[in-house]
């Protein structure tokens, strides 16, 4: 429990994936979507397992010399 959770109840239930969602994002950090992610589409065509975090395409930062310039 949180500071901000203030007593609330908190519990959830997981839940046996059924359909798959297409959705957008602005940045994934890790293995967890930072902001709000938004729903594209839904995706009949595809199931469950056929969708997992290893697919996503991690685009590649800038180097260290863009962000603090060359030595």
């Amino acid at each position: 429990e949180s500071r901000w959770s203030g007593g609330k109840d908190m519990s959830w239930v997981p839940v046996r994936p059924g359909v798959v969602v297409e959705i957008s994002y602005d940045q994934l950090t890790g293995n967890a979507f930072r902001h709000a992610t938004r729903f594209e589409r839904w995706r009949p065509d595809k199931t469950p397992e056929m969708c997992t975090m290893g697919q996503l395409e991690r685009p590649a930062g800038p180097g260290i010399e863009t962000v603090f310039g060359s030595p």
